[in-house]
C-alpha cells in the first residue's frame, strides 16, 4: 500500500540543525511541555552554556525569541541583542526545560 507524502516531515527530537524554522520563545515554552523535547533541550542547553559551538549552533536553529517578547519581559532595548544570542535567550527557557525534562 502505498503512502501519500505531504511534503512535510516530521522533526526527530534530537535533530541539529533543526530542519523547521526556529521557534519563538513561546513556541519554543510550548514545545517544552513535551517530555522528550524538554529533556533533550535541556542537554543542549548545557552544552551550550559550556561554550560547546556544536551545541550553541543548534540552539540558535530553535531558539529565535522575537524582539516584542524580549521587550515584554522588560528586557532593556540596548540588551535585545545579547538576549538573542543563543545562552543568553536559552536563559529564559533553562528552567522550564529542566522541570519537564
Amino acid at each position: 500500500m502505498a503512502t501519500k507524502k505531504t511534503g512535510k516531515r516530521r522533526p526527530v527530537v534530537g535533530e541539529c540543525p533543526n530542519p523547521d524554522k526556529a521557534y519563538t520563545l513561546w513556541e519554543l515554552v510550548g514545545k517544552l511541555q513535551d517530555r522528550a523535547f524538554a529533556r533533550f533541550f535541556f542537554n543542549l542547553l548545557k552544552s551550550a552554556e559550556a561554550n560547546d559551538p556544536e551545541a550553541i549552533a543548534c540552539v540558535n536553529s530553535y531558539l529565535a525569541p522575537t524582539e516584542l517578547e524580549l521587550q515584554d519581559l522588560g528586557i532593556p532595548p540596548s540588551q535585545i541583542g545579547n538576549f538573542r544570542r543563543c545562552t543568553d535567550s536559552g536563559l529564559l527557557v533553562l528552567v522550564l526545560a529542566k522541570q519537564n525534562s
